[in-house]
């Protein structure tokens, strides 16, 4: 009899760890984004990268980067870079970012579209620095 209420005890514990009730004292689980607010702006052109800038990574030889960016007024684009093309919809927000919806890899939708979020660092008539994350800066120059 000792062993079946000690085997019991266990299992209740084992039992009860994998289910919550609604009003339960869960984690919560991780808060989404901030919202994006569309400013209305767009951007028009094709783009280079002509720089990468990473402060992680040490600068002792760097490949040439061979990608670029094509944007159009309906708010499209497409990012190729080497045999990889990414393609979707973008805009720029009140904050000040680029935020590109990819919906596309090499011709193949997506389940789900992934977000980048780049901050705009500066632009001017033919080029724009993004950044990306606490060390990451793209130079693109319009073609």
């Amino acid at each position: 009899m000792a062993r079946v209420l000690f085997a019991g005890a266990l299992s209740i514990p084992i039992v009860s760890c994998g289910f919550s009730s609604p009003g339960s004292t869960a984690p919560n689980p991780p808060s989404e984004s901030p919202s994006i607010e569309n400013s209305g702006r767009l951007l028009s052109g094709n783009f280079f990268v002509i720089h990468v800038e990473d402060a992680y990574r040490t600068n002792t030889n760097p490949a040439p980067v061979q990608a670029s960016y094509s944007f159009d007024e309906s708010g499209t684009f497409k990012h190729q870079s080497n045999s990889r093309v990414e393609e979707g919809v973008y805009l720029i927000s009140t904050q000040g970012e680029l935020v590109v919806y990819i919906e596309k890899i090499n011709g193949e939708p997506l389940t789900e579209a992934r977000i980048d979020r780049y901050s705009i660092i500066e632009e001017s008539s033919d080029s724009i620095t993004l950044g990306s994350g606490p060390s990451r800066r793209l130079v693109l120059k319009k073609r």
